[in-house]
């Protein structure tokens, strides 16, 4: 991946943005949903090195359209519709930055292909204008979901370690959360990672 970030611009740009703070929590919530998502593709007999690149790319570029830690904290539409932390314009942007993000990376012909259809549904939302989860996304997308949602947990409170019960409970109410068939099948393979309490 680096290599190809060199050689393109425009990457090479986004990545330095992304990288230049390694306390911040858009460079913690990138590597470890990276690690986490790996770790499961890794076991899945459908996944293979097309997934694996794709995964990477995904986990560092989804939120590039982001300027700060706090709108990428965001994991639902409750989380900033009504909030008046955002500026109407930082709502739009947290509102479309899969959409944007998306048309920013269908423009690099050196990408996996498939990465800007994977950015546009990394919430869930077909056509990437929402942040609200549908059914109609790619399974590679719905992994995506439950990952960095569970990235987001294991994040929280200042980083606090989670407990075993906190984890069970976490995804428990991730059920609750996503009903559909396609999401919850997917759920089970969370508790497979291996967090040390």
């Amino acid at each position: 991946m680096e290599i190809l970030i060199d050689s393109v611009k425009t990457l090479k740009g986004l990545y330095e943005t992304l990288t230049k703070n390694k306390t911040s929590y858009r460079f913690k919530h990138s590597i470890l949903s990276c690690h986490l998502g790996l770790f499961i593709l890794q076991k899945q007999p459908w996944s293979n090195k097309s997934h694996v690149s794709q995964w990477t790319y995904l986990c560092y570029f989804h939120d590039l359209s982001l300027t700060t830690d706090q709108q990428a904290k965001v994991q639902d539409e409750s989380d900033y519709v009504n909030s008046k932390v955002f500026t109407p314009e930082e709502k739009m942007l947290i509102k479309h930055h899969a959409q944007m993000a998306s048309k920013v990376l269908s423009q690099i012909k050196e990408l996996p292909m498939g990465i800007d259809i994977l950015v546009k549904q990394h919430h869930g939302a077909k056509m990437g204008d929402s942040l609200k989860a549908s059914m109609s996304v790619s399974v590679l997308s719905i992994l995506f979901i439950l990952v960095e949602g569970y990235t987001q947990f294991l994040l929280s409170g200042n980083e606090m370690i989670k407990t075993p019960d906190m984890v069970h409970d976490f995804i428990e109410g991730l059920f609750k959360k996503y009903p559909y068939p396609n999401y919850r099948k997917m759920i089970p393979l969370l508790r497979d990672i291996p967090v040390n309490y």
